[in-house]
């Protein structure tokens, strides 16, 4: 009987967990890690743990076969950012070398953030990254330092995460005087798509260093929400033509390495993810 390959989820929270259920599907032995493990599901093992302390590192399971650091901070601060991705990846890095435990591949979980303000200009995995906020630099960093510990890491850059339980753009339209901002464009991918994207990627052949993972359909913001309204039955925004308020963030994300090694998205623009939000969850609209 074949002993089934381990994978190490550190971050176990809804990207990580979802991860986990898709790798124990596929005949994986999956560990989630996290500070409270508890409600992880029987397909997951819990491991309880702390990536910031390093408290109970020291159970990490051995050998590995995989693994993916998709932890996120509790609160968006530069120190809280600093904590989660350079610290809880110096930790953890730290364990396995102390252990001994080589895993054959290793997925850090980034951030298009990396990449900053382009104006609305086209990006890839070969644009330089200019970050010019806490988050794109502190994820940056940690990228480096996954590829100088373990250089088998695959960087898996992901644009703005959406899904059943992440309704920004729904949420906004029901704020008092809703506004869109003319001239951004807005990058997604739906969270079914993003688990399922790194699933593909830990089980690739011959991976790349880096993907962008992105829906294939870089979008107005005025657009998205304009039509999101017409679905909901809610006014449609004021359009913002104060280009001093223009976060930064404006690019367009081009998926091509992604697409080029096989993976189908579910969702390939915002209209087909958020309309399986608004059919499969009522409560999605409020």
């Amino acid at each position: 009987m074949n002993t089934p390959p381990v994978a190490l989820i550190a971050g176990c929270g809804e990207l990580g967990t979802l991860v986990g259920e898709r790798l124990a599907a596929r005949n994986w032995r999956v560990v989630g890690l996290r500070r409270r493990p508890q409600g992880l599901p029987p397909s997951i093992e819990p491991l309880a743990a702390d990536l910031v302390t390093g408290e109970g590192l020291e159970r990490l399971p051995c050998p590995l076969e995989a693994v993916v650091f998709s932890a996120a901070p509790l609160v968006r601060t530069p120190e809280s950012y600093r904590e989660t991705y350079l610290t809880g990846s110096r930790k953890l890095l730290d364990a396995l070398a102390e252990r001994a435990i080589h895993p054959r591949r290793a997925l850090f979980v980034s951030s298009t953030s990396v990449y900053g303000d382009l104006g609305g200009a086209w990006a890839d995995e070969d644009t330089p990254p200019r970050p010019d906020s806490f988050q794109g630099e502190v994820m940056l960093a940690a990228e480096a330092l996954w590829r100088e510990r373990l250089p088998q890491s695959i960087l898996a850059r992901l644009s703005g995460l959406y899904g059943p339980r992440r309704r920004w753009l729904i949420q906004r339209l029901h704020e008092p005087n809703p506004v869109c901002r003319r001239g951004v464009f807005t990058n997604r991918i739906h969270i079914d798509d993003a688990a399922d994207a790194i699933v593909h990627l830990l089980e690739l052949r011959e991976p790349q260093a880096l993907y962008v993972l992105s829906d294939d359909a870089p979008s107005p913001e005025c657009e998205v929400m304009n039509w999101l309204a017409d679905q909901l039955g809610r006014p449609r925004p004021a359009v913002d033509e104060l280009g001093g308020r223009l976060p930064a963030a404006n690019k367009r994300l081009r998926n091509h390495r992604l697409r080029s090694s096989g993976f189908v998205l579910r969702y390939p623009s915002y209209r087909e993810g958020y309309a399986a939000i608004l059919r499969d969850n009522p409560g999605a609209a409020v």
